[in-house]
């Protein structure tokens, strides 16, 4: 088993569909009971030892500066590019720091520690098996192999979520991927690198998790559910 060195927080987003609270405040600061967001999933990520964090910003970046200006373990990279791109170019402006690496969303809410691994057998996404048709990515599975993605959704099935851990040698070639489409396809997501365009390359396993254990705060309801969440996981 391979540990888990560092981690990557990709938070340069608008949070369009979290708007007007998103007007004056980047998503992952939002405050959820007396914390920030990204406050609950760096907390974590320090319990388990994960102390090397880097976390992308863009929109409202300077927001991120002030909160985090008396903790010298967090490394701000700004995305420079126009914000209306996709999370390609964050994860590209942050290639350096993959290694043995932990990345994540900066809109996920970590309601059981132990869905952030520490160490890893092989590169693996995080995913739940759910029942809800939702308009979420979903992938199949055979023998704890992601074996196709569907970023439109599935009646039911695996849904994936925004959290996924690096094997150095992935990470080598997810770079040498990401050098080579950020000139020409700035609107992809990363992910669809190493699980659609590239997938039988880097031989994806899962980190399986149950739906209760990670929140991923999208829209405004989304919001006022994750305070509710927080409550109940603190009785």
């Amino acid at each position: 088993m391979t540990k888990i060195e560092n981690a990557i927080i990709l938070a340069a987003g608008l949070g369009s569909r979290l708007k007007p609270l998103t007007t004056t405040l980047p998503k992952a600061l939002l405050p959820l009971a007396g914390k920030a967001l990204i406050d609950w999933q760096i907390e974590v990520l320090i319990e388990l030892g994960i102390k090397d964090i880097t976390i992308v910003v863009g929109h409202l970046k300077e927001c991120f500066y002030d909160h985090f200006k008396d903790k010298p373990n967090i490394h701000i990279l700004e995305n420079p590019y126009p914000l209306t791109m996709n999370n390609i170019t964050s994860l590209y402006i942050a290639r350096n720091a993959l290694r043995n690496t932990l990345v994540m969303d900066s809109d996920l809410l970590i309601l059981d520690p132990v869905v952030l691994r520490t160490h890893i057998k092989n590169s693996c996404y995080t995913i739940a098996k759910t029942e809800n048709a939702l308009s979420e990515w979903y992938v199949t599975v055979k023998e704890s192999r992601i074996t196709q993605c569907f970023p439109d959704g599935l009646s039911k099935g695996y849904r994936l979520y925004g959290l996924s851990f690096w094997l150095e040698k992935d990470s080598e070639l997810l770079k040498k991927y990401l050098a080579t489409y950020i000139d020409t396809q700035v609107n992809l997501f990363w992910d669809t690198i190493p699980l659609t365009l590239h997938l039988n390359d880097f031989h994806l396993g899962i980190n399986l998790i149950d739906e209760t254990q990670l929140f991923e705060v999208d829209t405004l309801d989304d919001y006022e559910l994750a305070k509710t969440l927080i409550i109940q996981r603190r009785l």
